[in-house]
């Protein structure tokens, strides 16, 4: 709708056009000129909302657990690097999402306190960072978590190849046979989030001209494991299973051309 501003009748057509041509690169281009989301890639485009807060929710959950000791966090010091890690990639999704929440609010205290656990090189600096979440999701939020966030930071490259090893072989697992395809089809939820972190995340290209290939491959995997995470969710195996195999390639392709760097 134009504002009342517009009575000009040959003001408002041009006004109109330039509406409709704005609305239709955004459309082609998957990206708002309006919006203030940070991400690459339109995180609706990435996963459903459900998906990101029952994923949410489960790593808080695994995470808390493992710093519950020193002797835990040091034995699992693993899980809670990789989890922590995707737990701040999927909080920032949450922030973005343009559906509703029950975590939106507490969604930017989450991922600092996610970053700060990821990060730590001690059982207090985790359990701090812990902390932070359990108060955002008790409604006490951080006073400097904002909502914008640099995508290319929210994770190490390290520990998120690592996630994504972890939950490429989950998805491989369930392809088999799905017994719970609404959250065995997280993982690969999981593994689509993680895809648009190492899109905007370039530190490992050396060669300036080999960026656009990164984010090629980066794109393209986000966009299959999309797609096997809803054919999981659809009990469409056969589909899963081709699209998820497409998706490894772009993994293998980007190996091959930049692990040796």
């Amino acid at each position: 709708m134009l504002p009342k501003s517009f009575t000009n009748p040959v003001v408002s057509v041009i006004a109109s056009r330039l509406l409709q041509s704005t609305m239709a690169l955004a459309c082609i281009t998957g990206v708002s000129t309006v919006a203030t989301a940070e991400s690459p890639i339109p995180i609706a485009n990435v996963a459903p909302v459900s998906d990101l807060n029952a994923e949410a929710e489960a790593l808080i959950a695994t995470v808390g657990k493992t710093l519950e000791s020193e002797e835990a966090y040091k034995k699992d010091a693993k899980v809670w690097k990789q989890g922590a890690s995707l737990l701040a990639v999927v909080s920032q999704a949450i922030v973005e999402h343009p559906e509703a929440s029950s975590l939106k609010s507490a969604a930017p205290s989450i991922r600092q306190g996610a970053i700060q656990v990821a990060r730590s090189k001690t059982l207090a600096e985790a359990q701090a960072g812990q902390k932070m979440i359990s108060e955002a999701v008790a409604g006490r939020l951080a006073a400097d978590a904002k909502p914008e966030a640099d995508w290319g930071k929210l994770t190490k490259m390290h520990p998120s190849m690592e996630e994504m090893n972890s939950r490429a072989a989950a998805v491989r697992r369930s392809l088999k046979r799905l017994r719970k395809p609404e959250e065995e089809a997280r993982d690969a939820t999981a593994l689509a989030l993680l895809a648009v972190a190492t899109y905007a995340d370039t530190h490992e290209v050396k060669n300036a001209a080999d960026k656009p290939y990164w984010q090629e491959l980066a794109g393209n995997f986000q966009k299959e494991m999309t797609e096997t995470a809803t054919a999981m969710r659809s009990k469409d195996l056969e589909k899963a299973k081709t699209v998820f195999a497409e998706g490894m390639k772009r993994c293998e392709a980007c190996h091959e051309k930049f692990h040796n760097e």
